[in-house]
């Protein structure tokens, strides 16, 4: 491992145990349904009592994950279903949002349901809904003053309605409790709460020894004990919390989980090898044992046996942005710069940044691959989740200093290009005006206009500066980077700033471009919109930045890459009116404005095979193929070409030749998400559904707008159903 990255035992392992009482099962063949558990919701209007949410779904898992013809979706996959809804574990579900949760971990059923308290007792209820269909089942109910019983009587009903029978021994193993104190139940289950709320360490662990000092019996709350204090850097402590935990439960193969990483990150890795293989003999399938061998071997240099272990974990656990970005880091320094970047795509797409594990992770994939802006991004994730968590300081020093060191590499560099032609606002419209009737000109707007408020704010960023470099770095700079990485970004500049304000909201690559652009001419500087076709890497994109002239030189500014002067490789940095013009290019569900782009521009392949998309999208086949045929005397040969030729074939039912044509594209582009979507649906068509499952699957990696995205999760969810997972 190169000596500038951070080791494995300086990382935050315990941030990520899983705090279940016993490990989550998983499955090791694909007839094994998928079952995922959702946080219950509060309904007892009082918000202390909002913790029972989380333990009823940690009890119902544990005791699910006993029945091997189950398996459990670890619960930390939930995340991510619910972050594509907009909601936190706990909130209000019903039977549609369950479903599209399920969607999105690719599980085959779903449980959630409600809790309150009446007259002393927990009354729950609860649902099961079959991913594939949408078919949810009647309620579940069940009542009692103790949560075990609560949820031995929910586990019969669950089990019937997925029409399973446990065996003597597995009714045997849900039957066992981890502790017969109700206290000592309720402060581990608070301290789960925390746990789950990213609170810090130091609370986790307060809640911990109130739970075992109320039941020095319980098993559970001395694993919660352990990892707290491991967090913490504490890892005598941790050790001995977790030692007392096995003499309790000397079967826990979460405790030997939790023992095996106390070790590693003492830098006792053959140690804490046998101890997470003695936790793999208890629980083959636990994801979070697998990671853990996987460091360990990757600590030791040992890539290929890494890679297995990753690989394992992410069989059993396909949505774990972690799992992802460890086989990239392991493929980095494999020096297997495919694999490390398709896998990283996955730990983007997966998410990231709720997770200070796998922003550490993938931030140090990215800095074995020099894709420095995008490491320095994760770094600076990882560092403030981190600290939030309470994690020791001294581990976290390494990671500090590399920051830095990276930092300070992403200097200005000067290009060379020529300034395009600068319109004023009235030759602006002149130009418009010449090629556009009256009411044609009633459907465009300039993208990078200004108003007296964004000149307002742009005097306030560049306040205090002296010279127009200080100026464009100080409004760099002033532009919090909340990047969506998808497709699109239709947004103009006035658009983008009255969204600014919004914290939910989030701007394409476009959308910073032509703010940067409006607020730079707002403080007079020269600033155009600028398209990347390759970025400082030399990759291959599909990209938008600004452009600053100073002097005779130019500047690239691209709060995307989080670099006041990106060196990209190639790019054309566009007029007014070519900007215009592809502005309304991505405007796509609007017919009329797709016209005007070509009315434009009618020399522009982009805007013909826009054009001709909208057309085919709006059932209008015939001046389709007309306009199709304009764009193809433009380019021919181009991988947006073969994508338009394919999606006509795909349009007419002619599959075989739709998938020749897609294949071909993706060889030339393999990161346009648009194409793996209809090669998946052509393949799909062909009967090839495993074929299709895949592309469909590289489409969501590449990036897609919400509707395409929708469709592909939902066939996913289809094939699964009717093939089994992979």
């Amino acid at each position: 491992m190169s000596s500038f990255l951070p080791k494995i035992g300086a990382s935050c392992g315990f941030l990520l145990l899983l705090f279940l009482s016993s490990p989550t099962s998983a499955a090791t063949s694909s007839n094994r349904l998928s079952v995922s558990v959702l946080e219950f919701e509060n309904k007892t209007g009082e918000a202390q009592s909002a913790h029972w949410g989380d333990t009823l779904q940690g009890l119902l898992s544990s005791q699910l994950a006993e029945v091997k013809s189950l398996r459990v979706v670890p619960t930390e996959s939930h995340d991510y279903g619910y972050r594509q809804l907009k909601l936190k574990p706990g909130d209000s579900v019903n039977s549609d949002k369950a479903r599209r949760i399920g969607e999105f971990i690719e599980a085959r059923r779903v449980l959630w349901g409600s809790f309150q308290l009446q007259e002393g007792r927990w009354q729950v209820t609860a649902e099961v809904v079959n991913v594939a269909s949408g078919k949810a089942s009647a309620p579940l109910t069940a009542a009692s003053t103790n949560w075990f019983e609560v949820s031995d009587k929910l586990i019969e009903q669950i089990l019937n309605e997925l029409g399973l029978t446990p065996t003597a021994a597995e009714r045997a193993r849900m039957a066992e409790r981890f502790t017969s104190s109700s206290v000592s139940l309720e402060w581990y289950s608070k301290a789960r709460a925390l746990h789950a709320e990213n609170s810090t360490a130091p609370e986790v662990e307060e809640y911990a020894r109130k739970a075992v000092a109320a039941d020095p019996q319980n098993s559970a709350a001395y694993i919660v004990l352990a990892a707290s204090c491991g967090t913490q850097g504490k890892l005598d402590q941790a050790e001995e919390a977790t030692r007392q935990a096995l003499k309790l439960k000397p079967d826990s193969a979460a405790a030997y989980q939790v023992l095996g990483s106390s070790l590693a990150l003492q830098g006792r890795l053959a140690d804490a090898l046998k101890e997470f293989e003695q936790a793999l003999s208890l629980d083959p399938d636990d994801p979070e044992v697998l990671v853990r061998m996987g460091e360990c071997y990757a600590e030791q240099e040992k890539w290929e046996r890494a890679i297995f272990y990753f690989r394992e974990a992410k069989r059993i656990y396909p949505t774990s942005a972690r799992i992802h970005a460890e086989l990239a880091r392991s493929y980095a320094f494999r020096a297997d710069q495919p694999q490390a970047t398709e896998a990283l795509k996955e730990a983007e797409r997966l998410d990231p940044s709720h997770d200070a594990g796998a922003e550490q992770i993938t931030a140090q994939a990215y800095d074995a691959l020099h894709e420095t802006s995008l490491a320095l991004e994760h770094y600076e994730r990882f560092l403030s989740l981190a600290r939030t968590l309470g994690a020791n300081p001294k581990l976290l020093a390494e990671f500090e200093e590399r920051e830095q060191q990276l930092k300070a590499t992403l200097t200005p560099v000067y290009l060379a290009a020529p300034e395009p032609k600068a319109y004023d606002e009235k030759s602006l419209e002149d130009a418009l005006r010449a090629r556009l009737s009256k009411e044609e000109m009633a459907l465009v707007a300039n993208p990078l206009a200004n108003d007296a408020e964004m000149q307002r704010w742009a005097l306030q960023l560049s306040e205090g500066a002296t010279d127009d470099l200080q100026k464009g770095r100080r409004l760099f700079d002033g532009l919090t980077r909340r990047l969506d990485p998808g497709s699109g970004g239709t947004r103009s500049a006035l658009e983008v700033f009255a969204d600014w304000q919004k914290s939910d909201q989030s701007f394409r690559c476009q959308e910073y471009a032509r703010l940067y652009v409006a607020l730079a001419r707002a403080v007079g500087l020269r600033a155009y919109y600028v398209l990347v076709r390759k970025d400082a890497n030399g990759k291959p994109v599909l990209h938008a930045c600004s452009a600053l002239f100073l002097g005779g030189k130019v500047l690239l500014v691209d709060p995307s890459y989080r670099w006041f002067g990106a060196p990209h490789k190639a790019f054309d940095i566009l007029d007014d009116f070519q900007a215009i013009v592809n502005h309304l290019n991505q405007l796509e569900k609007e017919l009329p404005r797709l016209r005007l782009a070509t009315k434009l521009d009618p020399s522009s392949a982009i805007s013909q095979y826009n054009l001709a998309f909208g057309l085919l999208e709006h059932e209008q086949m015939k001046e389709a193929r007309s306009v199709l045929k304009k764009a193809l005397r433009l380019d021919p040969k181009s991988w947006v070409a073969d994508l338009h030729k394919g999606h006509f074939a795909l349009r007419e039912g002619k599959l075989t030749q739709a998938t020749a044509f897609f294949r071909k594209s993706i060889a030339t582009n393999p990161e346009n998400g648009l194409t793996h979507f209809w090669l998946g649906h052509a393949l799909i068509g062909l009967g090839r559904q495993r074929e299709g499952r895949d592309e469909l699957r590289a489409s969501l990696r590449c990036g897609l707008e919400r509707e395409p995205s929708d469709d592909a999760v939902r066939h996913i969810a289809q094939i699964n159903e009717q093939i089994g997972p992979d």
